[in-house]
C-alpha cells in the first residue's frame, strides 16, 4: 500500500501568504524609518565635514572664510568661481582641484571633468533625482559667457547664506556669512559662532520643490547655474507661505527650496527629512531646525552681527 503524502491545502497556503504579507506590511515602515534616520545621520556628517573644512581654511588664512569671486573689480576681478572650490583641499578632494581650471569661469567646458565629479559630502542621500544640472546657460554676470547646452554639472545640497531678507521683519535684511566678493573674518561674527548658520540645506535642485511636491526644473538662469557646486552657491535666504508658492510668508523651513513665484529672488531652507532640516553652525556643530521655527529666529541665526537673542532650536 502506497503511503499518503502530506501537503499544504490551498487554504493553508493562502493563510501562510497572508501572514507573510502582514509581516512585510509591519516591517516596511520600520525599514523606511531606519533608512530615513541613516540618511539624516549621513547628512549631518556631511555638514560636519564641510564645517571642519571651513574651520581649517580659516585657520590657514588668518581667520578669513572663503568667498565666491567674479570677473568684475568689486567682486574680486578673477574668473567666476564659488567658495567650495577653495574648500576642495580641505575635504580630501585634491584630485578634483587638480582638474579644475581657475583660469576660466567655472561653467567653461574645460571644467566639465571637475563639475561632473561626484563629491559625496556635497549630496544628501535623502534627496531624490540625479543631482545633475543639464545644459548650463551663459551666466549674465560673465561678459561674453556662451551658453553651454551640452554641459552639465553636479549640484551641492548645502548652501551658504549671503543674508536674509523679509520685509515683515525689522530690520528687513540681515548680513550672512558668505557673500560675493567679500571674505568674512571669524572674529566679525559677533553674534557668536554657535548662534550663526554658515551652511544650510536647500536640497532638491535642479528641480523646484514646494511643500513636498516637485514643480519641474528650475528655469531661471542664475538660480539654475547657482545650484552647481563650483558656482557661487550662496543665496539670500527667504521664507514662504505654507504651500511654498508665495515668498515672504511665515514658513521658514521645508516649504520651498527656491524663490517664488518665479525661482529667482531667494533660496529656502529645504530638506527631505521629516519635520525639519539640518544646518551647519559657524562653530562646526550641526543643528536640526524644526519645520515650526519662526522666520524671525531663522533671520537671527543667519545674521552675523545683529545682536539678536536666539532660542527655540534643537
Amino acid at each position: 500500500m502506497r503511503p499518503i503524502r502530506s501537503a499544504f491545502t490551498l487554504i493553508e497556503l493562502l493563510v501562510v501568504i497572508a501572514i507573510i504579507a502582514v509581516l512585510i506590511g509591519l516591517l516596511l515602515p520600520a525599514v523606511q524609518k531606519v533608512r530615513a534616520a541613516a540618511a539624516r545621520t549621513s547628512c549631518i556628517n556631511n555638514l560636519k565635514q564641510i564645517g571642519l573644512a571651513m574651520q581649517n581654511y580659516a585657520g590657514v588664512n588668518d581667520g578669513f572664510l572663503p568667498y565666491p569671486v567674479a570677473p568684475v573689480a568689486v567682486y574680486g576681478n578673477q574668473p567666476w568661481r564659488g567658495y567650495l572650490v577653495d574648500l576642495l583641499p580641505h575635504i580630501e578632494q585634491d584630485n578634483v582641484l587638480q582638474i579644475y581650471r581657475r583660469d576660466v569661469w567655472w561653467g567653461d567646458p574645460l571644467n566639465q571633468p571637475a563639475l561632473n565629479t561626484k563629491i559625496a559630502i556635497f549630496l544628501c542621500p535623502a534627496v531624490p533625482g540625479d543631482h545633475l544640472v543639464k545644459g548650463l546657460s551663459g551666466d549674465p554676470i560673465v561678459p561674453g559667457a556662451a551658453s553651454q547646452p551640452n554641459s552639465t554639472g553636479l549640484v551641492c545640497d548645502y548652501y551658504a547664506p549671503s543674508g536674509y531678507s523679509d520685509p515683515s521683519l525689522t530690520p528687513s535684511s540681515r548680513t550672512g556669512v558668505i557673500r560675493l566678493g567679500s571674505s568674512v573674518q571669524l572674529k566679525r561674527i559677533t553674534d557668536g559662532l554657535s548662534n550663526t548658520i554658515w551652511m544650510y540645506e536647500s536640497a532638491g535642485s535642479p528641480e523646484v520643490w514646494r511643500a513636498g511636491k516637485s514643480y519641474g526644473p528650475i528655469t531661471n538662469v542664475l538660480q539654475s547655474n547657482n545650484a552647481v557646486w563650483a558656482s557661487p552657491h550662496t543665496g539670500s535666504v527667504a521664507s514662504f507661505s505654507a504651500d511654498g508658492l508665495t515668498q515672504n510668508g511665515p514658513c521658514a523651513v521645508n516649504c520651498a527650496n527656491s524663490g517664488a513665484p518665479t525661482p529667482v529672488s531667494g533660496t529656502g531652507v529645504y530638506s527631505f527629512h521629516t519635520r525639519g532640516a539640518n544646518v551647519g553652525m559657524a562653530d562646526g556643530s550641526v543643528q536640526f531646525l524644526k519645520a515650526s521655527i519662526s522666520s524671525a529666529i531663522l533671520a537671527a541665526l543667519i545674521s552675523i552681527d545683529g545682536g539678536e537673542a536666539v532660542s527655540g532650536i534643537d
